[in-house]
């Protein structure tokens, strides 16, 4: 109760400062001045060694409320209510190298994956103020030569390293905080023609086959009135899923990899029992997106649309049979359980300009088998495969560096456990009932 009414004042304090008129903050000027006198001693920093500073610090207040299963819990077993602060910090340096080649490098905190290996989340650039004070990771983010040969008049680049995900993408495929591993092809043949081909190393290997994840896309932007508008196709190839073990493939759950429950192994979420011959299928997904963007009004005020989905061809069946625990689900009716498809619309509004407003309006679903779930958007409720969401944003812009926001989630799973083997409905299971978490953001630019 006591982390409830922390929460509470600070989401008082919060909303005090966003009923604030602008014109009423008497700091804002002397803010604006020292942002102005930091962008400029940067300014001179990048022109004396021809270096492009970027970087922001994050503080985050989050909270999370779900009530339990009366069915499946008991009281003692029910989710507690629950508040954590994290940061985030990031600090990157790009260099142009003559007309054809650049490179860049990044690093910026993450949180331990798991507790007794040195591994970060991919898709989580959070460090939660805990541990007694203790000091917070901080990891090489970015790490990646880009190469734009002159005479192509620099209409194809070649990219190799650690580098910014190359792909167009939301949440349902991949968290923005993801840098994939290995070499892209990013080509733009005629204006407004974009192809983008990715092979990400997920995990060398010596003695068996490589995990890899190789992807294509193919864009094409267009008029319609005076929407700018841009459709997407592409695919998505996983090999070896059930093939090679290791970190790369954790399952989709909070479950540490790997899991065995009754010889049944756990891989990328998937359920596999191999002494029975039920290897997991290779993962090859379809998908498309639409964007539209549209300024409104008078004031001009930019709306954006996005659908976007994406399905597994390769997906394998769930039912009673395949995976016995949701035949406990008391919304199981028998047949095959949706397992392949993961759709999202976001309707954005806005920009956060200092003095204005933006926000957005989300609804994601991601079926247990539909995409890679080890890189869809961490933030939406509980990230992963087998989600359901909802979620609100509204931020305001500050002053030029700086914005304040308000998200909120509403976030649920299918009544059916995929990964175990008894129907779950604690938090991280899933077939719970709906979570609700808030988070609160104040971001700076640097």
């Amino acid at each position: 109760m006591k982390r409830f009414w922390l929460f509470a004042i600070l989401l008082a304090l919060s909303a005090a400062v966003l009923a604030v008129p602008m014109k009423a903050m008497a700091d804002e000027e002397e803010v604006n001045e020292a942002m102005g006198l930091l962008s400029s001693r940067l300014g001179n920093v990048e022109n004396t060694l021809k270096l492009k500073i970027s970087g922001d610090i994050r503080v985050r207040g989050e909270y999370f409320y779900q009530d339990y299963d009366t069915v499946y819990n008991s009281a003692a077993l029910g989710i507690k209510d629950r508040y954590r602060t994290r940061i985030r910090a990031r600090l990157g340096l790009s260099k142009k190298i003559g007309d054809d080649l650049s490179a860049y490098a990044a690093l910026a905190t993450g949180q331990v994956l798991f507790g007794a290996v040195t591994l970060t989340d991919p898709a989580s650039t959070n460090q939660t103020l805990t541990g007694d004070g203790s000091t917070k990771n901080f990891n090489l983010d970015k790490a990646a030569i880009e190469f734009s040969p002159g005479f192509l008049e620099n209409k194809l680049t070649l990219v190799g390293g650690k580098m910014n995900n190359p792909l167009s993408s939301t949440a349902i495929t991949w968290d923005g905080d993801v840098n994939p591993e290995g070499f892209a092809i990013k080509a733009a043949p005629v204006a407004g023609t974009n192809f983008n081909f990715l092979y990400f190393i997920l995990q060398e290997n010596s003695s068996a086959p490589e995990a890899y994840l190789a992807a294509a896309q193919l864009s094409q932007d267009f008029m319609v009135g005076d929407a700018n508008c841009s459709f997407m196709v592409g695919g998505e190839v996983v090999p070896n899923v059930g093939g090679v073990s290791g970190y790369a493939f954790m399952p989709h759950t909070t479950y540490v990899n790997p899991v065995t429950f009754d010889g049944t192994i756990m891989k990328n979420g998937m359920v596999f029992d191999a002494s029975n011959g039920n290897v997991i299928p290779d993962m090859v997904i379809g998908e498309a997106m639409l964007k539209v963007k549209i300024n409104v009004g008078d004031a001009k005020i930019p709306v954006g649309l996005t659908l976007h989905g994406a399905y597994n061809f390769e997906s394998f069946d769930i039912n009673g049979t395949t995976t016995p625990s949701v035949l406990q689900s008391p919304t199981y009716g028998g047949g095959n359980i949706s397992n392949a498809l993961a759709m999202l619309g976001k309707i954005d509004i806005g920009k956060a300009d200092p003095g204005m407003w933006a926000g957005f309006i989300e609804f994601g679903m991601i079926d247990p088998n539909a995409t890679f779930g080890l890189f869809t958007d961490s933030d939406s409720g509980q990230g992963f495969n087998n989600n359901t969401w909802v979620k609100g944003n509204v931020t305001l812009g500050v002053t030029k560096d700086m914005t304040f926001g308000v998200t909120q989630y509403l976030d649920w799973h299918t009544t059916y456990d995929v990964f175990g083997d008894a129907y779950n409905a604690a938090l991280g299971g899933t077939g719970r009932t709906p979570l609700l978490r808030t988070q609160i953001d104040a971001i700076v630019k640097l």
